[in-house]
């Protein structure tokens, strides 16, 4: 991917928009999935598809944070499931 330019610059622009503020630990969730779409709608299939399609040993610590840092926790929805009377609240 870092060998072709349109690649490049929309993984680049992709990481940086799903890192979480330095200082809130926040991030844009809607900017962050727009990013994602744009690899994909800009980048080459065959160098960004691989990029999300790779599986991991768990013990190949390398792997695994290339992967997280493909799948920020700023893309994923929420990882606390809400209780019961939270859902009847809403």
């Amino acid at each position: 991917c870092n060998a072709n330019y349109e690649c490049r610059t929309s993984l680049a622009h992709y990481i940086n928009t799903c890192e979480p503020d330095e200082i809130t630990g926040t991030c844009d969730r809607p900017a962050c999935i727009g990013s994602i779409r744009d690899l994909f709608k800009y980048a080459p299939l065959n160098l960004s598809q691989p990029l999300v399609e790779c599986r991991c040993e768990e013990h190949d610590k390398d792997c695994v944070s290339l992967r997280n840092g493909l799948l920020p926790v700023c893309a994923r929805p929420s990882a606390q499931v809400p209780d019961c009377l939270e859902l009847h609240r809403r």
